[in-house]
């Protein structure tokens, strides 16, 4: 677990309790925790979620529950637990697609020819991209990117 060493009073059963607790989190829901600081009575503990192939998404008050399950039994009572949550929320890139893409460029007038110019991609690139391989997430958040600059850049 990140920042384990920042707590002394651990024991190492205790530390390994909070790492295999980690680790299935990890695994299981792709559910990081770790130990931000400690200071005096207070250790301040981020927990947050990425996205999973289930889908399955906890929020706020879910995994503040479960960083407190993790670390019940094994922090002293008079050592305040402070919860930073940070929830799993969806990108706009689930809605880019190719489509999107061909309406953004009848929209603006941009043929493939000046969308390739605009993004640095060689054109045959492009025509592979659209006809071949598919969009990546980073093929995605490029154009996303573009045609939200390009939107505002024109509105002046």
């Amino acid at each position: 677990m990140k920042g384990i060493e920042l707590v002394s009073f651990l024991t190492d059963d205790q530390k390994k309790l909070l790492e295999v607790s980690e680790i299935n989190y990890k695994r299981y829901g792709r559910i990081y925790i770790s130990i931000v600081s400690f200071n005096g009575n207070i250790l301040v503990v981020k927990i947050s979620q990425k996205e999973n192939e289930a889908q399955k998404y906890l929020i706020a008050k879910e995994l503040r529950e479960r960083a407190k399950e993790v670390f019940k039994g094994i922090i002293p009572d008079n050592i305040k637990l402070h919860i930073g949550v940070v929830p799993y929320t969806q990108d706009s890139l689930s809605e880019i697609s190719i489509e999107w893409i061909k309406e953004q460029q009848n929209t603006y007038g941009i043929s493939d020819a000046e969308l390739a110019k605009f993004v640095n991609i060689d054109q045959a690139n492009l025509f592979r991209i659209f006809n071949q391989r598919g969009l990546t997430k980073i093929h995605k958040a490029l154009f996303y990117y573009f045609f939200k600059y390009f939107a505002l850049s024109n509105q002046k």
